[in-house]
């Protein structure tokens, strides 16, 4: 599921990231799954990817 934020505007768009913040809070809306991986080993983490070894997101940390 996806949305745009196109047409948000400020005020809307912070009451949207306060309302996402308090769900995730109280545990009604959970965030995906993700690994951490410095961006140092791109290449690790592409091939954690392209062999379905991560059940979730992959994060670059600079």
């Amino acid at each position: 599921m996806g949305y745009s934020s196109e047409n948000l505007d400020d005020p809307v768009l912070r009451r949207a990231v306060v309302a996402l913040t308090e769900w995730v809070q109280e545990g009604s809306l959970t965030t995906p799954r993700f690994v951490t991986v410095p961006l140092a080993e791109a290449a690790r983490a592409h091939a954690m990817l392209e062999s379905h070894g991560v059940n979730g997101r992959v994060l670059l940390i600079p």
